[in-house]
């Protein structure tokens, strides 16, 4: 049983060099979600994302200075933003054509009833509509649409910029490269790239740093009621070598770690571990003359082992990606410790 124990857990431990984690959001959601697939479709045809992250600022030559800034910027694919539609630079040289066609249109006549020709009056209402909009006066924020300038300007007059990554930022290393250099523009850039960024890799720490502390706590606990560090060792010991032998399947399969299934860790830790522990206090009980467990302790292994899979299992027939992942890895996991 050693023997063959070492074996199996010496070639599944050859994959560790191989497993990966996938920062990838989008791979966590359902395939046939509309959404995702247009997602999908955009990156594939187009090289771009509906993901944009946002830099705030106060005054129009702080916007124009940020999107030049911005454009230089070697993964930045656009920069969205309403200071230009009513830039006032260049509006004496603006005027002077505003006025050269309402001059032009001045002597349009309006249509009257006894038009007898549609496609005259018809004209002659779009040169009036023309004329009616040929103001001299300089254009405003108020001027715009309010959907766009409610989107784009604030209440205390600050105003929005959209920068759009080129390349699929869903990606951790394009979506690295993009958050350093937009932060050397302005460091306080915010948006679904910037909450992605972040919370992906703190929940990737948390939950590692969850692990380890529950590992912690499971040993303090085994020490506290087995009183025999070398017992305690032989308790962890079907956790440890399982969690090697997962690790070990999932680089060999092509399973990445993600930000759904990362939480399965601890869980498999606190479940796992009463293989170990009952097997020890069963020999306890046994005293020195016993060989083998009791079949007791044997059924009641297998049967929690096999109870928590199939409730684990299950999540694998969700079409939501994450929780599909979650359980495969979870089941694995038990199954591991259980081998």
């Amino acid at each position: 049983v050693i023997v063959t124990g070492s074996v199996l857990t010496l070639f599944l431990a050859t994959g560790l060099t191989k497993i990966t984690y996938d920062h990838n959001l989008l791979n966590l959601q359902a395939k046939n979600l509309p959404s995702v697939q247009w997602e999908k479709r955009l990156l594939a045809d187009t090289d771009r994302s509906t993901w944009f992250a946002i830099s705030i600022a106060d005054t129009p030559a702080e916007i124009a200075r940020r999107k030049a800034e911005f454009l230089s910027l070697e993964s930045v694919e656009r920069v969205e933003e309403v200071c230009s539609l009513i830039d006032l630079t260049d509006i004496p040289q603006r005027r002077r054509h505003i006025e050269n066609i309402h001059r032009a249109l001045t002597s349009v006549p309006s249509p009257s009833r006894d038009d007898t020709d549609p496609a005259d009056a018809q004209q002659l209402n779009q040169l009036r509509a023309v004329l009616s909009v040929a103001t001299t006066s300089p254009p405003t924020a108020s001027d715009l649409p309010e959907e766009i300038r409610t989107r784009f300007i604030g209440r205390t007059g600050k105003q929005m910029l959209r920068v759009f990554a080129r390349g699929n930022v869903w990606q951790m290393e394009q979506l690295d490269q993009f958050m350093k250099q937009i932060q050397s523009v302005d460091p306080f850039v915010t948006g679904e790239p910037v909450q992605a960024y972040y919370g992906s890799r703190q929940m990737r720490s948390s939950y590692l740093r969850a692990a380890v502390g529950s590992a912690i706590a499971v040993l303090l606990i085994l020490l506290w009621d087995l009183k025999d560090p070398r017992r305690v060792l032989l308790a962890a010991l079907p956790t440890t070598l399982g969690i090697v032998q997962l690790f070990g399947l999932m680089g060999l399969l092509g399973i990445p770690l993600n930000p759904a299934n990362i939480i399965v860790l601890p869980l498999i830790i606190g479940i796992g571990i009463d293989d170990g522990v009952h097997v020890v206090h069963d020999l306890r009980r046994g005293g020195s003359n016993r060989v083998g467990l009791s079949q007791a302790t044997v059924a009641g292994i297998v049967l929690t082992s096999l109870t928590s899979m199939i409730g684990f299992g299950s999540l694998m027939l969700a079409n939501h990606e994450g929780l599909k992942s979650l359980g495969r890895i979870a089941t694995l996991g038990i199954a591991c410790c259980l081998v």
